[in-house]
């Protein structure tokens, strides 16, 4: 690193983090360097970081990208208990905690760089102690308990912020903790996730309620994976984040990032019968809520936050009871294209942001080799899941090629901005292609075929998908599995 400069950090020297503030931001900013996929010519690395409040131990992260000026959003999740950067972030809020202050609630990393395509970084850390965390997307925003178990861990012997002794007043809290520090304790979460608030750029103000009329209009979508009505919950965190992506830069690339999101997890239908009744059960799947977009276009309305189907649902004027079904994304957009009563489908339509996919986008995304079950094994976060979905004789992994590259490579991602390829990226359906760069070229091949390719142009290991949920694999772990396959294929009896 070439340098750190910390706005708003206090520089001291803790019993926490090993070797102090500055070598726990540099850890994290070698780590993000190195684990983050990117292309070289970025000019700035902008990262946030929260404690989650639902996964004791974890961090919430959103990464984005700044190019010629210009926004390019990255990935974002969580980063679990496991993974490698969830230690150097408790490393940073050991590193920075003093009594006075406690420990930051929520951090900012911005790294520069400079003199592609050989750069030096520079990197400078904003740390929050004091204001109250905004809230990513659904999230709820910090309680009473969270607080408590934070105060525990790193107890302020200064005034508290406002804001936390009002939290802190809730006549069904506990006392707040004012015993020494306890490094032994669990690492609880102290905040919630939070997002900018998304601009109206996807709305469509015209888009209204169109309830089928009955035998009418509407895709029946396959339910073998459907289930009963979720309630409140949001089902397709991802969804909302790329639509907060979207509302901020709406574009060909956030569109196909929408796409990629909802293919990739569950989704809500609005499956009440005309009038609001509930479709009897042999006809479960026939009515599907649609919306009438402003070019009078019928569109399927799908949802990631059962919130918003009720407030469509309410909008309609329809009697109720309202009825939901979840199903994967894949199983829903399949459904759509087998039914013409619809042109395009909008996304969380009338939501803070919503957005429309056409129909063509939906044809090309499905109609492209893909991976579901490997998919599923990163929402999941099974490494074992995963590998085993690269078994299958009918496997497939895509690669992204620049149409530019006389060598055809797929592309990689490389710490230090150098042309030899370090670690390769392998996708698992062509929207994750398209969501990291619509310029790609796409090619496609039977996964272990693929994996064996990427050690045989030098790769040092391969990363499942450009945005989150990712997963990287360590050349022993592509060794095996070639190995693996290998002697499944010398077991198989001769073809004819």
């Amino acid at each position: 690193m070439a340098s750190n400069d910390q706005s708003g950090a206090t520089p001291v020297e803790p019993e926490g983090g090993p070797g102090g503030v500055d070598a726990a931001v540099n850890r994290l900013a070698h780590w993000l360097l190195g684990s983050t996929v990117t292309e070289p010519g970025w000019e700035r690395m902008v990262a946030d970081f929260k404690p989650s409040r639902r996964t004791p131990g974890a961090y919430l992260a959103r990464i984005v990208e700044i190019r010629d000026g210009r926004e390019v959003p990255g990935s974002s999740g969580i980063l679990g208990p496991q993974t490698r950067a969830a230690p150097l972030l408790d490393d940073l809020r050991e590193a920075s905690y003093t009594p006075e202050e406690g420990a930051w609630l929520s951090a900012t990393m911005i790294l520069r760089a400079h003199g592609w395509p050989e750069p030096e970084y520079e990197v400078g850390v904003d740390m929050n102690h004091h204001e109250q965390p905004e809230v990513w997307a659904e999230e709820a925003p910090l309680d009473a308990e969270d607080l408590h178990a934070d105060l525990a861990r790193f107890p302020r012997r200064g005034r508290l912020p406002e804001w936390m002794r009002e939290l802190l007043s809730d006549p069904g809290a506990e006392p707040a903790p004012d015993a020494g520090r306890s490094p032994q304790s669990d690492p609880s979460a102290s905040s919630a996730p939070a997002s900018e608030t998304p601009s109206d750029a996807g709305q469509d103000p015209a888009a209204t309620p169109a309830p089928p009329a009955p035998g009418s209009a509407a895709p029946e979508v396959p339910a073998d994976d459907a289930e009963a009505s979720p309630g409140e919950e949001t089902v397709n965190e991802e969804v909302l984040r790329a639509l907060d992506h979207y509302g901020r830069l709406p574009g060909e690339k956030t569109t196909v990032n929408v796409l990629r999101a909802l293919m990739g997890g569950e989704m809500l239908l609005e499956v009440s019968g005309p009038g609001g009744a509930e479709t009897p059960a042999g006809e479960r799947g026939t009515y599907l809520q649609t919306v009438r977009a402003s070019d009078g276009a019928t569109l399927l309305a799908v949802y990631a936050s059962a919130a918003t189907a009720r407030t469509m649902f309410e909008a309609s004027g329809l009697p109720g009871p309202m009825r939901l079904e979840r199903r994967r994304g894949v199983r829903i957009l399949e459904g759509f294209l087998a039914d013409q009563s619809c042109q395009d489908v909008v996304v969380e339509p009338n939501g803070e942001v919503s957005c429309r996919i056409e129909r063509q986008l939906v044809e090309w995304a499905l109609r492209t080799p893909r991976n579901d079950a490997a998919k599923r094994a990163l929402l999941a976060g099974s490494m074992q899941q995963l590998l085993g979905s690269f078994m299958a004789p009918t496997a497939t992994l895509l690669m992204g090629v620049r149409a530019d590259d006389p060598q055809g490579r797929p592309v990689f991602r490389g710490a230090d901005g150098s042309e030899e390829p370090e670690t390769i990226v392998l996708f698992t359906s062509g929207p994750e292609v398209a969501a990291m760069d619509p310029a790609l070229q796409i090619r496609s091949a039977p996964a272990v075929a693929a994996l064996r390719y990427a050690l045989e142009i030098g790769a040092r290991s391969v990363a499942i998908n450009a945005l989150g949920p990712t997963a990287t694999l360590e050349l022993g772990q592509i060794r095996e599995l070639i190995e693996i396959a290998e002697a499944r294929n010398a077991q198989q009896p001769p073809q004819g």
